[in-house]
């Protein structure tokens, strides 16, 4: 009986670093079974690729009907341009501070007039919201 134990116990530790060995090098991927949900998100935040914003500007959220359906577009000025708009187009990526620190967005917390700091890519009209953050009045 205690031979069977020890085959199985050596058994258990070669499969064990079987599976370390097979992990690939430096890529700081942690062996932890039992992860907290902060540690996920951590891990999950490397491998997706950091976005570089080609729009950063400060203006109002208003929501205009667009092809007959109502769609937010944000409203800003530039040097010579008094009145520019772009339409807002919000991903599973987008984040949002609404004075509580940053989450996923929600169209739902947003109102007409409101003040915000957008920074996304733009192609043509439409920017895509990497964050947005409301400002103060």
């Amino acid at each position: 009986m205690k031979k069977i134990f020890v085959i199985l116990v050596i058994i258990v530790i070669g499969y064990g670093i079987y599976r370390i060995s097979k992990l690939p090098p430096n890529t700081g991927q942690s062996t932890d079974l039992f992860k907290k949900p902060g540690d996920v998100k951590k891990t999950m935040a490397t491998l997706i690729p950091e976005q570089s914003a080609n729009f950063i500007k400060d203006g109002v959220i208003v929501q205009k009907e667009e092809n007959e359906e109502m769609a937010w577009k944000f409203i800003y000025e530039a040097p010579g341009a008094p009145v520019l708009q772009v339409m807002l187009d919000f991903n599973n990526r987008s984040q949002c501070d609404y004075g509580q620190g940053e989450q996923i967005c929600s169209e739902k917390k947003f109102e007409n007039g409101l003040r915000a700091h957008v920074e996304g890519n733009k192609k043509g009209d439409t920017v895509t919201i990497i964050n947005l953050k409301l400002l103060n009045e």
